[in-house]
């Protein structure tokens, strides 16, 4: 499940929606409005595979690791969100749930900064 922090504008979880991607965001379908961090990641832990997209640089924290979810920090123009999104779940590396659990990334206009779950070392993987 793709779930969209609240700082995502509305017309990017539009576009993602008009491009068949379905999600469901913070303080809309899911969750209040101002939902803590704390709680953000203990409903994450409940959530069915959980991809969690935000604009907010703290949720880039390899100590925030997970095995039943994947986080990302969208490090873009918010106008860009739903590009990159889409870029990402695109991605080759990470075209599954299962190739990108475990996971907190990082993406920006020249690559995808990650750190793996059990893994000392952030990995950069440039877009193609």
């Amino acid at each position: 499940m793709i779930v969209l922090d609240e700082n995502v504008p509305d017309h990017q979880r539009r576009q993602l929606q008009s491009w068949r991607i379905r999600n469901r965001q913070i303080g809309q379908e899911i969750a209040a409005l101002g939902t803590q961090d704390l709680d953000l990641i203990r409903l994450l832990h409940r959530t069915t595979l959980p991809t969690f997209f935000s604009l907010d640089r703290h949720f880039y924290n390899r100590n925030l690791r997970h095995g039943r979810y994947c986080l990302v920090f969208v490090d873009v123009e918010a106008y860009q969100a739903a590009a990159f999104v889409r870029r990402f779940l695109r991605h080759p590396e990470f075209a599954t749930f299962a190739a990108h659990r475990g996971t907190v990334v990082r993406l920006d206009y020249g690559a995808i900064h990650l750190w793996r779950l059990n893994s000392a070392i952030e990995e950069t993987i440039f877009w193609p």
